[in-house]
């Protein structure tokens, strides 16, 4: 099901009327923590949850950290969870997810701008194993993301074929090269706010042979200071020339 509009919570009937419920994608509608709480009590059968809600003065979603919890404590076939702009849950829905859903294969978080309370702040290295061994693609924008909590997540992923970090400034190249070589299937890798050097892409290309994409973002501010210490660097490399050097490598890698 998808829902794009009104104004009265109609999911306590959804769930009592359609209990073999596959997917669930509610964009700017009202869902209560009782939708919720519906939802998980007798939709066992749902695999796709996606919540979206932009509307930070006004916000149509009324989610919970308790009415996630009911949710996913339900519903123990979730593959696929995107949570896009929502309010009202800290990084307690975040724990809840990955501990509860052992068949997960994507988790997308974005935080709303300005939104510090959704982050990794519970314990990751007590994660029990059967957690994230399916997944398949994680996105996090989310803010305050550590280089260890990363890490975690990755090494306890080792089917990961989809990478995404935003707001990532803390991630260190250490952490980077764990991470690439926890994930050997990564096809796509997406990294913005991070440093990254010609280290870490030859890294990823030696680790991950199965890439396909990769994608960097950078402030205007970090490409103003990348492009100050090229003028700077002696190597005497021109621009492009870290991209140059990596698929110097990867050609080399294809031909030997």
């Amino acid at each position: 099901m998808d829902s794009n509009g009104g104004d009265v919570d109609v999911f306590p009937a959804l769930a009592w009327s359609c209990p073999s419920l596959l997917s669930l994608v509610v964009r700017h509608s009202v869902l209560t923590e009782e939708g919720l709480a519906a939802l998980g009590q007798h939709c066992w059968s749902l695999e796709t949850i996606e919540l979206e809600d932009s509307d930070l003065e006004e916000p149509a979603l009324e989610c919970s950290d308790e009415g996630i919890a009911i949710l996913v404590e339900g519903c123990s076939n979730i593959r696929s969870v995107t949570l896009n702009e929502v309010t009202g849950i800290t990084g307690t829905t975040v724990e809840q997810i990955i501990r509860k859903c052992y068949r997960l294969e994507s988790l997308v978080l974005h935080a709303t701008e300005g939104n510090e309370s959704l982050r990794l702040n519970f314990d990751l290295s007590e994660l029990d194993a059967p957690c994230l061994q399916e997944l398949k693609r994680l996105e996090l924008d989310i803010f305050g993301a550590e280089d260890w909590q990363i890490e975690a997540i990755c090494l306890r992923s080792p089917n990961l074929r989809e990478l995404a970090v935003a707001q990532g400034k803390h991630i260190d190249h250490r952490s980077l090269k764990s991470v690439f070589q926890a994930c050997p299937h990564l096809e796509k890798v997406s990294l913005s706010g991070i440093n990254v050097q010609e280290s870490d892409l030859v890294n990823l290309v030696h680790c991950c042979e199965q890439i396909r994409e990769f994608e960097l973002y950078m402030k205007e501010d970090e490409e103003d200071e990348e492009d100050e210490e090229d003028e700077e660097d002696e190597s005497g490399q021109s621009d492009g020339g870290l991209a140059a050097s990596v698929f110097r490598r990867m050609e080399m890698m294809d031909q030997s």
